[in-house]
């Protein structure tokens, strides 16, 4: 088999807990395109939750910049 690629994009998820945790939940996703050589070439990122971050019980506040 023959892998015919010239790029290769890296996933990333942020989540408001761990495994097992009945309230956790992925709040944002992002990725980054990479060319063969490793350079970046486009980023991606969006909230997925944002009603999460309000929630200070689950160890999380949102910083808004000014």
């Amino acid at each position: 088999m023959t892998l015919l690629a010239s790029r290769l994009v890296v996933l990333d998820t942020e989540t408001s807990g761990f495994q097992g945790q009945a309230w956790a939940r992925i709040l944002e996703v992002g990725a980054v395109l990479l060319d063969l050589d490793g350079v970046e070439v486009d980023t991606f990122a969006s909230l997925v939750r944002p009603d999460v971050l309000d929630e200070p019980e689950h160890g999380h506040s949102r910083v808004v910049a000014v």
